[in-house]
């Protein structure tokens, strides 16, 4: 009896640990569009009077030089991806990628580096700590670049996949060169137009990716010879992609659990 409360009290708290991990992820989130929108404002309110950013050259800022640094220029586009939130007490610390373009009048920059940003949290009200950019390593910027990928075709952003293969590029299986890849996707969002894959788990290691993926979508449409079933389903893919040094998948091997979509669309039992 003794061991089962103390494990449901284990389990309670598990619940409000992730549950409060959520709040955290989400009111930081809200945060993030309120930088896009005006940086300098967001620094003015949220920055600590102690806070220090950290660049990627080395570079030392504090609070005022910040704020003066990112009132030079206007932000055009920022994305913070591959993020992980870790909580002690009201202290949380978050890493990920940050992808980011200025314009500085008639110089534009474009950053990818790799950041620790550091909050202080009390209820609604947060403090920027401390915030430190680095350079990123192959391995972190291929993850981005994945992510990116993943999002550009949930989005049906499809016209500006050139930029994430080489030419070169073979789905092993499938062929080679943009012309395989381009009948591929057509292939699958024609038998579910409404296709979303979402990244569970993403891990990097020399030139290659592995992302552990669940893709959600309706068959309206042929798909491999079955007619359209007007069903819906949940299907696990894998896939691996290797890239090159300028960060561009040249490999790529999918695994998707067609027994299982099969099964789901009503085909067999």
């Amino acid at each position: 009896m003794k061991k089962l409360i103390i494990s449901a009290l284990c389990f309670i708290a598990a619940i409000q640990f992730s549950f409060a991990q959520s709040n955290v992820e989400q009111l930081l989130s809200k945060l993030e569009e309120e930088y896009r929108q005006d940086p300098a404002t967001f620094f003015k309110k949220h920055a600590a009077d102690d806070f220090v950013f950290i660049n990627a050259e080395g570079g030392s800022w504090d609070k005022n030089k910040t704020i003066q640094s990112v009132s030079r220029g206007k932000l055009e586009e920022v994305s913070l991806s591959d993020k992980t939130y870790k909580t002690f007490g009201n202290i949380t610390i978050v890493n990920g990628i940050n992808k980011s373009r200025w314009n500085f009048g008639q110089v534009t920059v474009n950053y990818t580096d790799a950041f620790t940003y550091i909050y202080q949290i009390n209820g609604n009200d947060v403090k920027w700590i401390s915030a430190q950019h680095s350079l990123v390593t192959p391995k972190d910027r291929n993850k981005a670049i994945y992510r990116e990928m993943n999002q550009a075709f949930n989005k049906r952003q499809i016209s500006d996949f050139g930029k994430y293969y080489a030419d070169s590029f073979e789905i092993k299986g499938i062929g080679k060169g943009p012309k395989a890849l381009e009948e591929f996707y057509k292939k699958n969002l024609t038998g579910f137009p409404d296709l979303q894959i979402n990244i569970i788990e993403i891990i990097a290691e020399g030139d290659l990716v592995f992302a552990r993926c669940e893709n959600t979508g309706t068959q309206t449409g042929e798909f491999n010879g079955i007619k359209p079933t007007g069903k819906s389903g949940k299907v696990s893919h894998w896939t691996v992609n290797r890239f090159n040094a300028e960060g561009k998948m040249i490999e790529g091997w999918n695994l998707n659990d067609n027994l299982s979509m099969m099964q789901q669309l009503g085909v067999i039992k």
